[in-house]
């Protein structure tokens, strides 16, 4: 039986694969341990990649609350004037999640961190930016 954390970033990354956002399909892949030297890639790419699993009890008879923290990665080589296109792609991907209804949880919040990594463009040209998808078990 695979982890809460895995089965969520599998079917995060079957739901975004493919998708078209704008004129760009998707391509999208699950990890456990993301690629750092993303230089060479040329196309964009998504990586979904498990983070974390939080679990608190919310009520008196024991009842848990447990969140799920799922990362997804967006990469691609970049000029530096394609970089506002990528962020609202970034964007579009986690408006895609933000309510997103999966089995055995929903999606409660999205944020973005790093918006985009500033040093891996300055050092490979390449953009990378963090969207970050936290799935409420139910």
């Amino acid at each position: 039986m695979a982890s809460l954390a895995i089965n969520f970033a599998d079917q995060i990354t079957t739901f975004l694969n493919g998708q078209t956002i704008g004129e760009t399909t998707l391509p999208c892949v699950r990890k456990l341990i993301p690629e750092r030297d993303i230089a060479s890639s040329k196309t964009l790419r998504a990586i979904v990649v498990p983070h974390s699993l939080e679990s608190k009890i919310v009520a008196r008879g024991g009842m848990k609350e447990r969140i799920v923290r799922i990362d997804v990665g967006v990469m691609k080589r970049a000029t530096e004037s394609e970089i506002e296109g990528l962020l609202d792609i970034t964007q579009q991907i986690g408006d895609l999640l933000e309510g997103k209804r999966f089995e055995g949880g929903i999606c409660i919040e999205v944020s973005y961190a790093p918006l985009y990594d500033v040093e891996a463009w300055l050092q490979q040209q390449s953009f990378v930016a963090v969207v970050v998808a936290k799935i409420k078990v139910v």
